[in-house]
């Protein structure tokens, strides 16, 4: 897109999530909830957990509601304790809650291996009863099970099990599906996710995820970087999101009742989550647009004097303001985030310190960081300076930051859908990005299109690509050749823009740029090209030629110390000692190294600044901005200091003015506990400059307005999905489930997968019902192909001729078909094969297969299954496309049909574009692939892939297929090639 600077009407890329319309929608196993679900308004929640009394009734429920909800108006979703679930008025209970319009909403406290005694958190069991008259009574206003916090608690509990630590991330991506599996399984895979750490891709692709949301403050990480994930998480998976503030943080809780410590734990007004962040919390998180609010707890207190006995905290008071506010003023429009982090699939990362772990920079909570990460850590650092401080000071640095570049960030991972990528002006690779073809493909239409891609040298040095493609990713970056890696001292300078920018000690590449590339940044003294930017039609690539642009501040050995750590299990306190590094404690910043190259810093921060289209005079604030209908834009002041901060609105190009200020509520800065403990606002300084003050720890919204500058959004759409009928053949697997974890985009371009039986037979029921189970949830389908088996000796056999091995041939087919609906299997393959060498004849032969086939069409049929028998190779009966159809017609039986395998075709000599029309009506099911051919011009049956041919055949297949598809008279398409990675499945892909 380039600067929106440059144009009087200005395109500004948007994406309201609308889950219904969103590609994975129909990919998802859980109905995700929708605007619609929620009546079309922003909701709040408003109680965690109903009283019950001796008996095990819900105690006045009426009272508890009408309190609640219609006294306080502090909200309509109920977010409860899952007690409630075994009440004796259960029934009576929800009667009641869907009567009142309510909603019950991510019911908590399940920890999964702890015991329940229905009182405190545990692995409690939801009453079948219970769920189903939850599901049955309030449809799509029960919204689901917790999953709550369950990533940080399996970071800090489960990772340090793994013996021994596989330092492979697509392993350990292997080892978080797999607790999470169990514990979507256990919810009837209906599950509301409150991330406690950066894993909200992870459960937002599971399938099983209906919302994400977090709830910030406690203890946990930075609310900036957060919503980056799960925006991007919620855009990338078709998810809306919430957010919720937390009355605790590291050191305590408030309280309004009582005072004091237990449990080494602080209670009492002036404790936990200060007042003012609490309330900035909640105004920011609605600017990011959670369609769900709230505070966690503590909106009431006693008071005699009242009629309902009690009267609002200032907790309450803050949310029930909230709500108001959010009448009054309706949605905020949608969150401008022109830019993306992109990150690999199976990255892992997160913060370099945080609540579930007492050591630092680990990914996956047990390995280390790698170059890679450090990069992504300063590329966060700098976005959200001090970030990571989060939960680590009393006086709450961290938890919301300024934003010199503006709140406008996502992160999205690399299995991302090219429409996601395009609503992006910007995106930036942060860490060990693995560039395949597919991936490299999608980057190039982003930039195509008129997006801006930021990459370092890495990029070029962890592709997969063939061979045939280096040459393209080299000259899509914007360079002929990638020369030896370079190491420089301290003492180097890089001139950027006419300054010469002086260096920590680094290391990059010589580079040779292609003629046509602007060289933004070189070295002072050589003037090598350090950063260069390449315009590819509409956008252009900026290429830095060090590994990860980061100087080579390397990580000293740290000093260990025993120490002595506790916290609450259930209702005891733990005493544990623990060896961790001496530095890595509370109220102490965590060393920095590896940071980003001033060059690269500067570079970054004016590519990202060209993309603000409300700019302030204070970076040390932070600034959110949202874009109107109306065509009016909202832009969210927030001082998250403490001291008094003076600002603008920068004067740009677009002419923007105050058209009106949104009156955010607030509370007395003199009540105990508004500020944060050692915040220091009472020293009164003031920063920065301009005409427009925001107190310390405060919020302003301002609804902005342009004259003489037109904008225009555009919006995201989906094409319709392609993938209905189309299969890949999956061969000499250890495991499916496994298989399709590791290709992330298998379902953008697939429907299910093709088998060899032997994969079936090789497996047992227990094994198959764990893999059906994820196949199901999934949606994937499953094709079962004997043909590989059929061989007449040694294994299958459709000639009777060796009756005892014939007859435990039919036994293990039928036992397969058995296996294959487990797998929800409707479609088998099968193939004809030699005939005995003597006492039969071809005609008696024949006749045999038949009737074995009509054996195996009925026992297949006792599970719903077709058969597609495919036409041959040489050395079998009946091999030709004419004969093998003229054989099936011949059958007349109904659940046997011809699929028509383009490679033996060919093998053959025939003319695939003669058999094709010919036999149009007849094909069922069609293989791809192409015959292999040796020196000698003499065809074998290889199933090379299809871009192994000419273009003619491709175009031919292509529109054959979607022809044949749409008119209904395809069920099915098999990619049937050997495939020896994803690139030359995603290339076959591409070429038909």
């Amino acid at each position: 897109m380039g600067d929106l600077k440059d144009r009087s009407t200005s395109y500004i890329r948007v994406f309201t999530v609308e889950p219904e319309n969103h590609i994975e929608y129909k990919r998802r196993f859980a109905k995700a909830v929708t605007r619609s679900d929620l009546g079309n308004k922003i909701h709040f929640s408003a109680m965690r957990a109903m009283e019950l009394d001796d008996e095990g009734a819900i105690k006045d429920f009426n009272q508890q509601l009408d309190l609640y909800t219609k006294h306080y108006k502090l909200g309509e979703i109920l977010w409860l304790f899952y007690k409630f679930l075994y009440a004796s008025n259960l029934n009576s209970f929800i009667d009641e809650v869907k009567a009142r319009g309510l909603y019950i909403f991510d019911i908590w406290g399940y920890v999964p291996g702890s015991f329940s005694n229905r009182s405190s958190w545990g692995e409690y069991e939801v009453p079948e009863q219970a769920a189903a008259y939850l599901r049955k009574s309030l449809g799509s206003k029960f919204m689901g099970f917790d999953n709550g916090e369950q990533d940080g608690r399996y970071i800090g509990a489960y990772t340090p099990m793994i013996c021994p630590v596989d330092s492979n991330r697509k392993s350990q991506y292997l080892h978080f599906q797999r607790h999470f599996e169990q514990l979507g399984n256990h919810f009837d895979n209906q599950t509301s996710v409150v991330c406690s750490l950066t894993f909200c891709h992870y459960f937002a692709k599971e399938g099983n995820s209906i919302i994400i949301g977090a709830e910030t403050a406690q203890a946990l990480p930075n609310a900036n970087i957060w919503y980056s994930y799960l925006r991007g998480a919620g855009k990338q998976y078709g998810l809306l999101w919430f957010g919720n503030a937390s009355i605790w943080n590291r050191f305590g809780y408030k309280d309004y009742e009582r005072v004091g410590v237990e449990n080494g734990y602080e209670f009492g007004p002036d404790a936990g989550t200060s007042l003012s962040l609490l309330r900035r919390l909640i105004y920011v998180e609605y600017m990011y647009n959670c369609d769900i609010l709230g505070l966690e707890w503590g909106f009431t207190m006693p008071d005699s004097e009242d009629e309902t006995e009690t009267k609002l905290t200032p907790i309450g008071q803050i949310q029930t303001e909230a709500v108001q506010f959010v009448a009054n003023n309706g949605y905020p429009g949608i969150m401008y985030t022109p830019a993306a982090v992109l990150m690999d699939f199976f990255n892992g990362w997160t913060p370099p310190r945080h609540l579930y772990t007492h050591e630092y920079y680990k990914v996956w909570g047990n390995l280390p960081y790698e170059e890679g990460d450090y990069q992504t850590h300063a590329l966060f650092t700098m976005l959200f300076p001090g970030y990571e401080n989060s939960g680590f000071y009393r006086d709450e640095r961290g938890f919301l930051t300024a934003t010199p570049y503006g709140d406008m960030t996502d992160v999205i991972f690399s299995d991302a859908d090219q429409q996601i990528l395009n609503s992006y002006h910007t995106v930036i690779l942060a860490g060990k990005v693995t560039l395949d073809v597919e991936l490299y493909e999608k980057l190039r239409a982003f930039v195509e299109g008129g997006g801006h891609l930021i990459a370092t040298a890495d990029v070029i040095l962890s592709a997969q690509l063939p061979q045939e493609y280096v040459n393209q990713v080299l000259d899509f970056v914007g360079i002929k050749k990638l020369g030896e890696l370079q190491a420089y001292t301290s003492d180097e300078t890089i001139q950027f823009r006419s300054k010469d920018l002086e260096e920590k000690a680094f290391e990059a590449y010589s580079i040779e740029p292609n003629d046509e590339v602007e060289i933004v940044a070189r070295l002072s003294d050589t003037g090598t090209p350090f950063i260069v930017c390449n315009a590819l039609k509409q956008g252009k690539v900026s290429f830095i030629a060090s590994p990860f642009g980061l100087n080579m501040n390397k990580l000293q050995e740290c000093k260990l110390e025993e120490r002595e750590t506790k916290y609450l299990v259930g209702e005891d306190i733990v005493t544990e000692k623990i060896m961790t590094a001496a530095d890595n404690v509370d109220g102490k910043d965590l060393p920095m190294y590896y940071d980003f190259l001033s060059t690269v810093k500067q570079y970054l921060g004016s590519c990202l600044n060209e993309l603000k289209m409300v700019e302030i005079t204070n970076d040390s604030l932070q600034c959110i901005v949202n874009t109107c209908e109306e065509g009016s834009f909202l832009a969210a002041i927030v001082n998250n200091s403490s001291s008094t901060q003076k600002f603008d609105f920068v004067s740009n190009k677009y002419g923007f003015s105050i058209e009106s200020e949104l009156a955010v509520p607030g509370l007395p800065e003199d009540l105990i506990g508004y500020y944060a403990k050692e915040f220091h606002h009472e020293e009164q300084t003031e920063e920065g400059s301009g005409s427009l003050m925001i107190k310390p720890a405060d919020i302003r919204i301002f609804r902005l307005k342009t004259s003489g500058w037109a904008f225009q959004t555009q919006e995201v759409s989906f094409t319709s999905d392609s993938t209905q009928g189309k299969f890949l053949a999956i061969r000499n697997i250890s495991s499916l489930k496994t298989e399709l974890l590791t290709k992330p985009t298998f379902k953008h371009h697939f429907h299910g997968v093709k088998l060899d039986a032997s994969y079936l037979m090789e497996k047992d029921m227990e094994w198959l019902r764990q893999e059906a189970a994820f196949v199901k949830q999934r949606k994937f389908e499953v094709i079962i192909d004997f043909s590989s088996m059929l061989n007449h000796y040694p294994q299958l056999s459709l000639l009777n001729n060796i009756k005892d091995r014939y007859e435990e041939g039919r036994k293990l087919i039928a036992l397969t078909f058995e296996k294959a609906a487990l797998l929800g299997c409707k479609r088998a393959i099968f193939i004809l094969h030699r005939n005995a060498e003597n006492h039969i004849t071809v005609e008696d032969a024949v006749e045999r297969m038949a009737a074995s086939l009509k054996g195996i069409c009925a026992d297949a049929e006792k599970y719903g299954i077709t058969i597609y028998l495919q036409n041959g190779t040489k050395g079998r009966l009946l091999k030709s496309t004419e004969e093998t159809v003229g054989f099936v017609n011949k059958l007349q039986i109904h659940n046997l049909k011809f699929a028509f395998n383009l490679a033996h075709s060919i093998a053959l000599g025939e003319q695939p574009e003669a058999a094709l029309a010919k036999y149009k009506d007849d094909i069922g099911g069609l293989l791809l692939s192409v015959p292999g051919r040796d020196d000698y011009g003499q065809y074998y049956d290889k199933h090379c892939p299809l871009y192994q041919s000419d273009e003619q055949l491709a175009e031919l297949i292509h529109t054959y297929s979607k022809s044949s598809m749409a008119e209904g008279v395809l069920d099915f398409v098999c990619q049937d090639a050997l495939y020896d990675n994803w690139n030359e499945v995603y290339i076959d892909i591409k070429t038909w």
